[in-house]
């Protein structure tokens, strides 16, 4: 993703830019092992990345030690092995694998200096949702960290079919399940997660009696109005811990400006 010249320049760039370079990046390591997405080398390079991209360097000092992932090196490996495994024969319209969009998700909030616990959720954050057995992944969920099992339920929506339900019914779990932890964690891996969908959006094919366009404009609407409040939320609670260099990032307006690249891309046909 590309950022205009036209394009909200409030942002702090160098960390725009960064995100954008990193989604950039997680969809061509997938695609590279895309016939393999199990392998040992796969594990290797995404791992390498995450903590490339999570270093003291990018974040203001007051980012405690056992927040950086480098802190439990161990988990990262089983929350990444539990996402390619969960997602390993799924592929986007796009041609990505699936687990690109868990992984951006994930990276967007590591780069963006999330607690781990919240990073890992991040990426498991479709772990749980259109699955057959719920218990068992709620299980494995909690083996690796009671948090992590309830921030990944949070954002989970029903496998009710009715989209517009589904919809309403997600925001106010989210909405809920954020107020009963007195944080906006839940609502930053909503922010995430929607970012990383827009990634590919392009390529959102027909589905539910609406064409691509109908479908692709559909989405970045709702993004709008359901993403941009989360964003502004995140913003208002002072939790991205990013190094202020003279330009002050905001998590709404690099939102915004992703809409409305996606928007050209899509009315351009």
């Amino acid at each position: 993703m590309k950022l205009s010249t036209q394009q909200n320049l409030s942002l702090q760039l160098t960390t725009s830019n960064s995100l954008d370079q990193g989604l950039d990046e997680i969809h061509l390591i997938a695609d590279e092992y895309s016939e393999d997405i199990t392998s040992p080398g796969f594990f290797k390079n995404i791992r390498r990345f995450f903590l490339a991209n999570n270093t003291k360097k990018f974040f203001s000092k007051d980012m405690p030690a056992a927040d950086y992932l480098k802190s439990d090196s161990t988990m990262i490996e089983k929350v990444i092995k539990l996402a390619v495994n969960r997602h390993k024969d799924e592929f986007r319209n796009s041609g990505f694998p699936y687990v690109a969009h868990v992984l951006s998700a994930g990276f967007l909030l590591a780069r963006l200096g999330f607690p781990k616990e919240i990073v890992f959720s991040a990426i498991l954050h479709d772990s749980f949702e259109d699955t057959g057995d719920k218990n068992k992944i709620l299980n494995e969920l909690h083996a690796i960290s009671p948090a992590i099992a309830c921030y990944v339920y949070s954002v989970s929506g029903t496998d009710t079919k009715d989209a517009v339900e589904k919809d309403l019914m997600l925001m106010e779990k989210i909405n809920l399940y954020s107020e009963n932890a007195g944080n906006v964690f839940p609502k930053a891996i909503k922010c995430a997660d929607g970012i990383a969908n827009l990634y590919d959006i392009e390529f959102m094919q027909a589905r539910d009696g609406r064409n691509a366009t109908e479908r692709r404009l559909r989405f970045l609407n709702q993004t709008e109005h359901e993403i941009l409040p989360f964003a502004r939320e995140v913003d208002t609670a002072g939790v991205l811990r990013i190094k202020n260099k003279g330009e002050i990032f905001s998590l709404e307006e690099y939102v915004k400006d992703t809409i409305d690249f996606k928007l050209s891309l899509v009315k351009a046909g």
